[in-house]
């Protein structure tokens, strides 16, 4: 994947990824939405794209996202949210309920589309 463009929502950390764009061994590119980001990957400016896993089978399923194949995971990650401040009192129900999720196996990592060529 060396010298690869791979697409990106903005607004998003991908800390797995974040050495290689900083090396510069792959370049990030950034879209607003899921949309656009996969529209760059069907017409070739991109050569893969890293969604959520659940997100990336939503569109998978859809005609959007048929003509993209999923690899493998590219890694998973501790679950991050950001909470205002004004409910910090809600985070301890939110970490248990990200560990309970996670204990059962329901939280998925991150993955990859790779393209399948231009419309």
């Amino acid at each position: 994947m060396k010298g690869w463009t791979v697409g990106t929502l903005a607004g998003l950390r991908y800390p797995l990824l974040e050495p290689a764009f900083q090396t510069r061994r792959l370049k990030r590119d950034v879209s607003s939405n899921e949309d656009e980001l996969l529209d760059k990957l069907r017409h070739g400016q991109v050569q893969a794209v890293a969604l959520e896993r659940g997100r990336a089978q939503y569109w998978n399923e859809r005609v959007e996202g048929s003509r993209c194949q999923p690899s493998e995971s590219a890694g998973s990650l501790p679950v991050m949210l950001r909470l205002h401040p004004q409910r910090r009192d809600l985070l301890p129900k939110l970490n248990q309920a990200i560990q309970a999720l996670n204990s059962q196996g329901k939280l998925k990592p991150l993955f990859a589309f790779r393209g399948g060529g231009a419309p």
